[in-house]
């Protein structure tokens, strides 16, 4: 196998692993709502809401004050489309 074969499957698997982590995050919050955890996961911290704006520049110049309405958005979004499925 060619090294740069071998160096991008394990960039690819990294980013999965990095998906995964907010998916998995996003998951536990849009399922308990009322929970404390969504302060939490507003927080710049790793694998938050608000690092996963960053990192894939869904939103740009966002600022910690506007980061719990985009949450909302998503999660209200998450609730009608993807929860019914």
């Amino acid at each position: 196998m060619e090294p740069n074969l071998v160096k991008a499957i394990g960039q690819l698997l990294a980013y999965y692993q990095q998906d995964l982590q907010y998916f998995t995050k996003f998951s536990v919050v849009a399922n308990n709502p009322s929970s404390n955890k969504k302060a939490e996961y507003c927080q710049k911290d790793n694998d938050t809401f608000r690092q996963f704006i960053i990192m894939y520049r869904v939103a740009r110049n966002t600022s910690a004050s506007s980061v719990p309405g985009l949450l909302d958005f998503a999660l209200n979004w998450y609730a009608r489309v993807i929860r019914p499925m």
